[in-house]
């Protein structure tokens, strides 16, 4: 059994919990709010952290935005762009939009008006390649950079897709053993912050050592510093794979233009954590949630996610699901400091036509939740609020995760629908 067989786990680009499980095949194992007008929580020093502690309803109760559409590219309609699975949307500052296609391994660029500009990057090994890219990033020199996972390092491009030199952090070896693995990579005040993995693997004792960290870098590739780390040791003598010991803040993870590190790091409890640029802990968000459970549909997307990556692990291995979703599905920071996150339950029990988020302000108070109207399911679809003050819908988003990785079910042959991205404004 190889190194990369041993090491294949679950994995994502979004959708923490179910979705982290059926993209595992394709990775490796804003708008301006107004004044808050209230404090939500109660401050309270812990052992030398600030702490927030918030109640599970907001101070300002709920903002309901809606929502008019611009321009949607892709779709059965449109016979010009075809998209695999877009995992990522971005725009550079001159308000073009920049789409992360994983399965077909490229960014698709459009104008603000929807208008097919270029494509960058391609599948492959060599000069400005990558093959499923974990995620994409966009620093302020306009260059482009694509997450290869294993080996991990930031395949660089510049804005017309022609290769640079790719960054590789300093601080890991591959002569002393082991592999090391990128899933995020943020700009971050002339920096980089890499979300990552180190795997050691002793073969002939059957083990594993996995150190997950969150860490940022100079651009002369050594370390400045870790904000979080999080380590597991694996046996391979009568495995379990269980699903707790493969989660990590992928998807529930931020960085704000100081260079702070904003994170949900544990599955449930629902505290978010914000470090300063340099790794210290500035303070902890609490706020009052009860985990949700998932439904029968879930537990059985996930069971075979979990079988689909049976055959990768030594015979005999089994797997332990978890029984709930990861109380903090998605976060982002918004332009004006504001932290948004979606939480299980208004991803995967919330009403058709509306999308639910939950926002704290920069020091961590429980302000209001938004509601916008728009077109979709937060459980089939995703938002991505991109930064020039529109709202990018990714339609179809889950339906084509399952069926790239072939979950559907024995029953379900259907092909999904072309995925399309609308570009919306708030009225």
């Amino acid at each position: 059994m190889t190194i990369a067989n041993i090491c294949r786990e679950s994995k994502g680009v979004a959708h923490t919990g179910l979705f982290f499980l059926l993209v595992c095949g394709l990775l490796l194992l804003g708008n301006v709010l107004g004044p808050q007008m209230a404090l939500a929580g109660q401050e309270e020093m812990v052992e030398g952290i600030m702490h927030v502690k918030n109640g599970s309803e907001p101070a300002d109760g709920v903002e309901t935005w809606q929502v008019e559409e611009l321009w949607t590219v892709g779709g059965e309609d449109d016979e010009d762009v075809l998209f695999g699975i877009i995992t990522q949307v971005q725009i550079d500052d001159e308000n073009n939009i920049y789409l992360l296609d994983n399965q077909l391994s490229e960014v698709q660029v459009f104008s603000p008006d929807g208008e097919y500009l270029r494509t960058i990057g391609r599948a492959g090994e060599g000069p400005g390649e990558v093959t499923n890219p974990a995620a994409m990033t966009l620093l302020p020199d306009g260059s482009v950079g694509l997450v290869r996972a294993m080996p991990g390092k930031l395949v660089m491009l510049d804005k017309e897709g022609q290769p640079i030199e790719d960054f590789v952090p300093n601080d890991y070896d591959p002569k002393e053993g082991g592999l090391f693995l990128a899933i995020r990579c943020y700009p971050a005040q002339g920096n980089l912050i890499f979300g990552g993995m180190e795997l050691r693997t002793d073969v002939n004792a059957g083990t594993q050592e996995r150190n997950y960290h969150i860490r940022s870098y100079g651009m002369d590739h050594e370390r400045i510093a870790e904000f979080y780390v999080k380590n597991v040791h694996w046996n391979f003598s009568n495995f379990t794979l269980r699903e707790i010991d493969t989660d990590f803040p992928w998807q529930r993870l931020d960085v704000d233009d100081e260079g702070r590190v904003v994170m949900a790091p544990e599955r449930y409890g629902y505290d978010i954590n914000i470090y300063n640029s340099d790794g210290t802990l500035d303070r902890i968000i609490e706020r009052k949630y009860e985990s949700y459970e998932r439904t029968q549909e879930i537990k059985d997307l996930v069971d075979r996610a979990f079988q689909a990556q049976m055959p990768q692990l030594p015979p005999g291995s089994n797997y332990e699901a978890e029984t709930h979703e990861p109380d903090v599905a998605e976060l982002r920071i918004a332009e004006d400091g504001s932290i948004w996150t979606q939480n299980s339950r208004q991803t995967w029990a919330g009403q058709d036509g509306e999308f639910m988020y939950d926002v704290f302000s920069s020091d961590g108070h429980f302000t209001k939740q938004v509601r916008i109207e728009c077109a979709g399911s937060a459980r089939e679809d995703r938002l991505f609020f991109a930064g020039d003050g529109r709202i990018y819908k990714v339609s179809g988003f889950l339906a084509a995760a399952i069926s790239a990785q072939g979950l559907g079910g024995e029953d379900d042959d259907s092909e999904p629908e072309p995925m399309a991205i609308t570009c919306y404004k708030v009225k």
